[in-house]
């Protein structure tokens, strides 16, 4: 039996760390992440975790550090947020390309300028491309649970890609939850030891990009190929990983996706992060009036699961989805369009930016959303792009 501890979303991150047992941290403190990188010191300093620790110049020094203890072997943590998380851009590549796994913890933060300091999630969605899974948690359980899962799933022999856990930041980095803390005995039967195959990071030939620095034919083509083919098989990996860990600890999150209340439902809102629990709350309130609305929390972004959101949404018979996310992109809402593309009977898409830098996100701001969608059913001329919402404008 564990124990129930109220923890902060940063704590909980360290807390998962040192229970993953964790070697090699490579640091450099930026708000909001920057508590984590303190507490894996302190659980070093204190012997509670026997572990590497490098706080370096700047954070493409630490992830570099990182790089290197992951071509160790060692299973490896980071921590970052915003401009850290830009800032380590060329390193996120080599990992990736390389078939280093780790987890790395991101605070989510706005990029500036303007100078901006709370969240959303344009510093992960930035670096959407780079190779990287990526997982969005909306409480600071899920957080913790996140990121156990995550080695389990970045280490997978058929996988071996590295893996963001993201947490809203001050939204859940820094907010005060109860967390049910397994035993180390308990993490320990769900996630062995990391012991890396010989044949794929050493021998010539192998899965690493190290192996092949002396092969003269061009397989770039090839590399990119397998990478592609890690994350295809990742879409099934995330969702045996959690129904795994639904059998170690008694609760699990969906896997790639949560539906909440979709069956019979008119209007859908899809989201990502601490926001759904917010929505979860307006759509109870809905129902309770009659309104037949629902949601999707997207749980992986990275590797996107369409084709599962494309069924969801077909056997609801929705006739309108709203996509509301905390980028003023359009990311998730151009992977929403994509994955229902094609469906016989499409429902309307509608998109919206909302909470950016902080801007809270209430049950009212949801409500108005839902209404929204359900005043544009059938409207032939939706906007192709979202829309910021709640703008303050001069007269």
């Amino acid at each position: 039996m564990g124990e129930i501890k109220y923890m902060r979303g940063n704590q909980a991150a360290a807390e998962a760390g040192r229970m993953a047992r964790i070697q090699f941290m490579g640091a450099y403190p930026i708000p909001p992440s920057a508590e984590i990188m303190e507490s894996i010191s302190t659980f070093i300093r204190d012997g509670q975790l026997k572990a590497g620790f490098i706080e370096a110049d700047g954070e493409d020094s630490a992830q570099a550090s990182c790089f290197t203890a992951a071509c160790s072997g060692l299973r490896v943590m980071n921590a970052t947020s915003s401009q850290g998380l830009a800032l380590m851009h060329q390193i996120l590549h080599l990992f990736s390309g390389s078939r280093m796994p780790m987890v790395m913890v991101i605070g989510n933060r706005s990029l500036f300028a303007p100078h901006a300091m709370l969240c959303e999630h344009t510093d992960s969605i930035s670096q959407r491309d780079t190779g990287w899974l990526q997982l969005y948690c909306e409480t600071i359980q899920e957080l913790f649970d996140t990121i156990i899962q995550g080695y389990k799933i970045s280490e997978n022999p058929e996988i071996r890609l590295p893996i963001m856990v993201c947490q809203d930041g001050y939204w859940l980095t820094h907010s005060l939850e109860r967390v049910d803390v397994p035993t180390q005995e308990e993490v320990d039967a769900f996630l062995p030891p990391y012991k890396p195959s010989e044949a794929d990071y050493i021998k010539p030939g192998g899965l690493s990009i190290f192996t092949s620095f002396g092969v003269f034919d061009n397989w770039f083509t090839e590399f990119r190929y397998q990478e592609d083919v890690a994350k295809t098989k990742a879409l099934q990996v995330i969702e045996d990983v959690d129904r795994e860990f639904g059998r170690h600890f008694g609760r699990h999150y969906g896997g790639l996706l949560s539906p909440y209340m979709v069956e019979g439902a008119e209007v859908i809102m899809i989201g990502m992060g601490s926001m759904m629990a917010t929505t979860r709350y307006a759509i109870d309130v809905l129902r309770s009036a009659g309104k037949k609305v629902g949601m999707i929390k997207i749980r992986s972004f990275r590797p996107f699961p369409s084709d599962k959101l494309a069924e969801i949404v077909a056997t609801s018979n929705a006739r309108m989805v709203v996509v509301a996310e905390k980028t003023h992109v359009g990311a998730l809402f151009d992977e929403v369009r994509s994955s229902l593309y094609g469906l016989n009977k499409c429902p309307g898409i509608l998109g919206f930016v909302v909470g950016l830098n902080g801007r809270d996100v209430d049950p009212y701001n949801v409500i108005d959303l839902f209404e929204q969608g359900f005043e544009n059913i059938g409207n032939p001329s939706l906007p192709r792009r979202p829309q910021i919402y709640f703008v303050r404008k001069r007269d």
